[in-house]
């Protein structure tokens, strides 16, 4: 069981740095009200969307839909018996205080979930910009020493 969360971690963690981030302000955790889920949702420059959902951090369902502009509806990457739909809604923001939201459903085996699910945490990258401008690489000018500003 130890051997599958070490895969697990390391493949979020190659995903999160090795990957050409879009920095979406869709990118981060996602929770329902029932914290019975997370779904980590990152998105790429390439218009795909990843998302890896887990109710436990032992099993998780891992979906990639390579162009994410028709929408969020694909099987699981690895062949599971699982596939999940995602709508995106209200876009939280800063200065409104109100989060994010999406509509989720999940199938597993035969047996589907609905979710409405709220931005628990938001990916760092889409946060806020180093230098207070939106020009550049966030992530390189974090690594760089720069400081991060609101």
């Amino acid at each position: 069981m130890q051997r599958y969360r070490s895969i697990y971690l390391w493949s979020i963690l190659l995903v999160f740095l090795f990957s050409a981030q879009a920095f979406s302000w869709s990118d981060g955790v996602w929770k329902p009200s029932d914290y019975s889920n997370n779904f980590w949702i990152q998105t790429y420059t390439t218009g795909s969307s990843l998302i890896i959902v887990s109710a436990d951090g032992e099993r998780f369902y891992v979906f990639l839909d390579p162009d994410v502009s028709d929408g969020f509806d694909v099987p699981e990457l690895f062949g599971k018996d699982a596939s999940l739909e995602v709508v995106f809604g209200q876009v939280g923001t800063s200065v409104d205080a109100q989060p994010a939201t999406a509509k989720a459903v999940l199938e597993i085996a035969g047996e589907t979930t609905q979710y409405t699910l709220q931005q628990t945490f938001e990916a760092a990258c889409g946060l806020a910009t180093l230098d207070g401008d939106a020009a550049g690489d966030p992530l390189s000018k974090l690594l760089s020493g720069g400081l991060l500003k609101r």
